[in-house]
């Protein structure tokens, strides 16, 4: 008993300190991606199943304001910088909220609304809405369903998450697998990335053994 509890608190520990999950993702919520459709920033309607094929990453994003330690054209240049490593096998969609933290009615976010509706990155950004609700205890579903998080829920089988990381949901091409990094910056995920484009491209590309 206290070897196997041994073992299993070290196959834990490590996971965590790795801080990434891997999920299969089930045909209902397949089903559900392929009929998502969101509005961005602007208000253009965005059909999730236009992104079949790519490698697709989705960041949340806490509303910054005045003073933020981290400006936000710094942190929205930053990634579109991740975009143009791989303009043709990444896409990105990034989900403002507002952090239960803050309190927004004594701040001025001006900068922030600005870049982040100035629609001129290559990256989808979303509407604030489309995300989901946060309240004190997290991230959890729209009372109405629809939204992003409603669906990456169902993936990883939680009701909320957690708001007080950084967090990325990386989807497979074919819409079969998800990777959910936290904790983690925007330069370790490029690095995941670098793993994933590499792998999805090598898994793409034909065998010599098919050739002949």
């Amino acid at each position: 008993m206290r070897v196997h509890c041994l073992i299993e608190c070290t196959k834990w520990n490590e996971q965590d300190t790795v801080k990434f999950r891997r999920y299969t993702i089930q045909d209902e919520a397949k089903d559900a991606l392929y009929d998502l459709q969101l509005e961005n920033a602007t208000g253009h309607t965005i059909r999730f199943e236009q992104f079949e094929g790519y490698v697709t990453v989705i960041i949340p994003i806490a509303k910054s304001c005045h003073g933020s330690k981290v400006p936000p054209k710094v942190m929205f240049d930053s990634i579109q910088d991740i975009k143009k490593v791989w303009p043709y096998a990444v896409e990105i969609l990034v989900f403002s909220y507002p952090h239960p933290s803050m309190t927004y009615s004594d701040t001025d976010c001006t900068e922030f609304e600005t870049e982040y509706r100035s629609g001129r990155r290559g990256i989808h950004m979303m509407k604030e809405s489309q995300l989901g609700v946060v309240n004190d205890d997290g991230l959890s579903s729209h009372p109405r369903g629809g939204s992003m998080f409603e669906i990456l829920g169902d993936i990883m089988g939680v009701s909320e998450l957690n708001v007080y990381t950084t967090q990325y949901y990386v989807i497979s091409p074919d819409f079969d697998s998800m990777e959910y990094h936290y904790g983690k910056s925007l330069l370790d995920l490029k690095d995941v990335l670098h793993i994933i484009v590499k792998e999805e491209l090598e898994s793409s590309r034909p065998s010599r053994t098919n050739e002949l």
